[in-house]
């Protein structure tokens, strides 16, 4: 995969990640409005992914889309809402930052 490819898989990921955190803020009482914007992101991000699949094929595309937003959902978890992770899951992240190396 080369540079342009990563960007785009992390954009994918950033509007994934936007869209999870503004899903938990829509739970909050007179915070629904909030699922509009959530149709924009997810319907922008399927997009830019189907673009970077077609560059790099589904498989490629998924394992590091997926691994990003799930590194990305983990550090907005711990920052804005206060999650603690465990030593295990800090295992798992280190796993998924080999595993991406690995991907290049």
């Amino acid at each position: 995969m080369d540079a342009r490819t990563y960007v785009l898989s992390g954009l994918v990921a950033l509007l994934f990640v936007l869209a999870n955190a503004m899903t938990k803020h829509s739970l909050s009482e007179g915070k629904e409005w909030l699922v509009l914007p959530l149709f924009l992101l997810g319907g922008t991000a399927f997009v830019v992914f189907r673009f970077v699949c077609k560059e790099v094929g589904l498989a490629r595309s998924s394992a590091v889309v997926d691994s990003l937003l799930l590194l990305g959902t983990i550090a907005v978890a711990a920052a804005f809402f206060g999650e603690k992770l465990t030593s295990i899951q800090w295992i798992a992240i280190l796993g998924i930052l080999v595993c991406l190396y690995l991907l290049r």
